[in-house]
């Protein structure tokens, strides 16, 4: 439903201001004509043929279907866990660039894909589908996921980037397809400039208006700066198949005021231009960017008079990361309001790209949707950052280094599996990059997630004692001290309890490894750390005596010649249900006492040592 009332409309401008000026504080004044300013619209391209030079601000059809009236408006630059109805939001909506079959991994329980918002299945917390997808469908979901065609890149445009200019250098590789989605009828502009550093003039390739619901798509020749202008919002991906790889592929991230972050993986670019305001007022004006380090380091990228309409493009960054986004990242500013993006290329070994996003983009977890060699995340403070496999397990963890100078921070990972999650322990947003195959040209972005991972969980009353022994644990365990575990899917071998219900503290971190007494099964355990096998050696501790037990049904006898009863406890702290067991005085009379546990206030079997099973039979 168009946005068309006043106070919707008078809603968009709140959304836009909120969302894209610092300054800007709820229920002051919003001038219209500052808004332009902020996300690229009219920006200062030269030559553009649909650019109103700054003056052709239209309250409804400029802005409205950028921040359209939404009651929880958050921006659109991250994904969201909205559920039913999510997927007719563009936040968590994607187009096809090229024919493929995409692979869509979930991040929550019960999400629902669509393609051509008609369902075609619902997956949960690290399952994955396949969808076969032609250019220009639109892959939908009412929850966070993440994408890739069969070609190990995203695939896809994402709506959640749209905006109104872009910038992208082309200078490796012949065959680029630049892929632009509009959801409305859109004029749209391809300029380029075959001048590095400082252009006053562009060239236009094409131009075009794009029907409502369709693209456009455009070869990229190279040694080209390419500048792209819509009157209204785009979203635009740029691919070159390359055999069974990719080259110079990557989403465009859109051209505005906002910090972007990323790395300058060995080199990179970074496209400037004028905003709405400086083409308004005509004059000269300075360009001037900001790249910075989180060792700390900073260069002055651009700094140049201009006039009001112009560009720059920076093919020589002065800050940059050693390969493979292993550090420092970079965080690149505007020192006078111009609007830029920026993008990263190459580790020395092909065609890597990927675009540098603002923390708008930023979110508190993804999903891989591969193995990868190394992930890298980006934040704004030194929080931590857990890895967690599909299971929910958490393998590893770091805390995020960097400078607060810059306020700019990162963590990195190697050898990671599909199905991993990455996110932030205290829910601090982050941008993660990730590498599928350090030989081949994946090196990809991460569209982020509101939420994190949706986790199945299992409450047990377990001692926060350990003992040194099995028996100890046994005897002592059923009268200590418990408190609530955590455990995601199941208490067996090889699985890993938690303090919390975050399930981000591990119980041996808590308490240290040893035996426990797990109360709510009446079984001892040994715990240690999750890398070297988390619950192993669980064992039955039953309460044996025949005076703590009632409706005492004889079924039979072992192979070792021990009576088998089904009984059930008189006291439900001992068990609750009619259970398989044997009696303490059969043991005594028969020589087992080596599988009797003499505690404080019973004497206990190790069924370990006997082969009569203990266990709930209804």
């Amino acid at each position: 439903m168009a946005n068309e009332s006043l106070n919707q409309l008078a809603q968009n401008m709140e959304n836009l201001s909120s969302a894209y000026e610092n300054s800007y504080s709820a229920g002051s004044n919003v001038n219209i004509k500052y808004i332009p300013d902020y996300i690229g619209y009219d920006a200062g391209l030269p030559n553009s043929t649909y650019s109103g030079g700054g003056n052709d601000i239209q309250l409804k059809g400029s802005f409205e279907d950028f921040a359209r009236y939404n009651s929880s408006w958050s921006g659109y630059r991250r994904q969201r866990n909205l559920g039913p109805g999510g997927e007719n939001e563009y936040c968590n909506q994607f187009v096809v660039a090229r024919t493929s079959t995409m692979t869509i991994y979930a991040l929550r329980n019960n999400t629902e894909i669509y393609k051509n918002f008609a369902p075609v299945g619902t997956i949960n917390a690290a399952n994955f589908m396949t969808v076969q997808g032609f250019q220009g469908d639109i892959i939908s979901t009412t929850r966070p996921i993440n994408i890739r065609s069969a070609n190990m890149d995203p695939g896809v445009a994402y709506l959640g980037w749209m905006g109104y200019a872009f910038a992208h250098r082309q200078d490796r590789y012949t065959g680029t397809i630049l892929f632009i989605y509009a959801p409305n009828t859109t004029n749209v502009q391809l300029l380029y400039t075959t001048t590095d550093d400082y252009a006053s003039s562009l060239t236009s390739q094409a131009t075009t208006t794009i029907s409502a619901g369709s693209y456009w798509t455009q070869s990229m020749l190279t040694t080209r700066n390419y500048y792209i202008y819509a009157n209204k919002p785009v979203t635009c991906y740029a691919y070159n198949v390359s055999g069974t790889g990719m080259q110079d592929t990557l989403p465009l991230y859109p051209m505005d005021q906002d910090d972007k972050f990323g790395a300058f993986s060995t080199g990179g670019h970074i496209l400037t231009t004028n905003n709405a305001g400086i083409v308004r007022a005509g004059s000269a004006t300075s360009q001037v960017i900001y790249n910075r380090s989180s060792n700390g380091n900073s260069t002055t990228e651009v700094n140049q008079l201009s006039v009001a309409s112009a560009v720059d493009t920076d093919t020589a960054p002065g800050q940059t990361s050693a390969g493979f986004f292993a550090g420092p990242v970079q965080k690149v500013q505007t020192g006078n309001n111009n609007l830029f993006t920026c993008e990263s290329q190459g580790d020395g070994n092909g065609g890597e790209m990927t675009p540098f996003v603002s923390n708008k983009a930023f979110g508190q977890a993804t999903i891989l949707t591969s193995t990868a060699d190394w992930a890298t995340c980006i934040a704004e403070s030194g929080t931590t950052v857990f890895r967690r496999n599909q299971f929910g397990n958490v393998l590893q963890s770091q805390i995020m280094s960097g400078t607060a100078t810059y306020n700019l921070y990162f963590a990195r990972f190697s050898a990671l599996q599909a199905g991993d999650v990455l996110e932030t322990a205290d829910g601090t947003p982050m941008i993660c990059y990730y590498d599928a195959d350090s030989t081949l040209d994946d090196e990809r972005v991460n569209f982020m997630s509101n939420s994190k991972m949706d986790l199945t969980l299992v409450t047990l009353d377990i001692t926060t004692q350990n003992w040194g022994s099995d028996f100890e644990a046994c005897a002592q365990g059923p009268v200590a001290p418990v408190q609530t575990a955590y455990i995601i899917s199941s208490f067996s071998n090889g699985q890993q309890i938690f303090e919390d219900a975050a399930c981000t503290i591990e119980w041996s971190t808590a308490f240290g490894p040893g035996w426990y007494f797990n109360q709510s099964t009446s079984e001892r355990f040994y715990y240690q750390n999750y890398e070297a096998g988390g619950i192993s050696d669980i064992q039955s501790c039953g309460k044996s005596e025949r005076r703590l037990k009632y409706n005492i049904k004889f079924i039979g006898e072992s192979l070792m010649g021990i009576p088998m009863y089904h009984f059930n406890y008189k006291n439900k702290k001992d068990g609750v249900g009619r259970f398989v067991g044997t009696m303490v005085d059969d043991l005594q009379r028969l020589g087992f006492e080596d599988a009797l546990i003499y505690g404080n206030d019973a004497i206990y079997v190790n069924y370990s040592k006997i082969d009569v099973p203990f266990k709930l039979v209804e």
